[in-house]
């Protein structure tokens, strides 16, 4: 049995397992169990045997089933983020990630993320700025530069 927990920050309308086999070169894809979110939204967990479909919504073989167990948990609940990342302020790294935290990196941003006004945290960045680049109609980071000395 596989454990995973996977932080998840997207809107979708189910969450959706691939099932594919495992030849070591070229795995093919062998079908899809599909939960829909209405089913995990209220936190309880979904447990049991789905079976497993293919691209046309018909099962993929008599008897193909894929045993799960989810659970939906809003970041709410979870207090090792109620102080930012990691269980306080001199947490030495991030959770669930193989390198420590390191200040002075870097981030690209996704200019292609289309998210709804009003969704989002407000943000304070260590500058004292709480808005990104492309809010102040900046679109380099030599503009960046400029505006922040």
């Amino acid at each position: 049995m596989q454990n995973f927990i996977v932080p998840v920050a997207h809107y979708a309308a189910e969450v959706n397992f691939v099932v594919k086999d495992n030849d070591i070169v070229g795995s093919q894809h062998i079908g899809t169990v599909s939960v829909p979110l209405e089913h995990i939204y209220g936190g309880g967990k979904i447990q049991g045997f789905f079976p497993i479909l293919n691209a046309s919504g018909k099962p993929c073989k008599v008897g193909a089933v894929l045993s799960l167990s989810i659970q939906y948990n809003p970041i709410e609940q979870l207090s090792i983020y109620h102080h930012g990342i990691g269980a306080g302020p001199h947490y030495p790294g991030v959770p669930g990630t193989y390198f420590p935290l390191r200040r002075g990196g870097t981030v690209t941003l996704y200019q292609d993320a289309h998210v709804p006004d009003g969704c989002l945290p407000n943000l304070r960045l260590d500058n004292g700025h709480n808005i990104c680049m492309g809010n102040v109609g900046v679109t380099s980071l030599t503009q960046y530069a400029v505006l922040d000395a």
